[in-house]
C-alpha cells in the first residue's frame, strides 16, 4: 500500500469561533451579519461563489457562504447572545 502523504500533499486552514455577550438584536440582523461575512470574505482574497441564509422564528441566523476556497459560515443564538463562526479555506 502506499504512504498517503506522497499521493497528495495538502494545505488548509481551518478557523474556529465562539463569541458570548453578543447584543441579542445584533445576533438577530441578517443585514448585519451578511455584511460582516461578506466583508471579512473579500478582505480575506477569497472568492464568494453563493451566500445562503435563514432566518430563524422566532430569533437566530445561520448564514453559509460557498467560496471557491471551501466554505464560511455563522450560526446565531440570540436568546443566548452567542455566535458560532467556522470558515476553511484549501488554498
Amino acid at each position: 500500500m502506499a504512504d498517503l502523504s506522497t499521493i497528495h500533499q495538502f494545505n488548509g486552514v481551518h478557523i474556529l469561533g465562539e463569541m458570548y455577550g453578543v447584543d441579542s438584536k445584533s445576533l438577530d440582523d441578517m443585514e448585519l451579519l451578511k455584511s460582516a461575512l461578506v466583508s471579512g470574505i473579500e478582505k480575506s482574497g477569497a472568492s464568494l461563489c453563493s451566500l445562503q441564509e435563514k432566518q430563524f422564528s422566532p430569533s437566530g441566523v445561520t448564514l453559509l457562504a460557498l467560496l471557491s476556497e471551501s466554505h464560511a459560515s455563522i450560526h446565531t443564538y440570540p436568546e443566548e447572545k452567542a455566535l458560532f463562526f467556522d470558515a476553511f479555506t484549501c488554498g
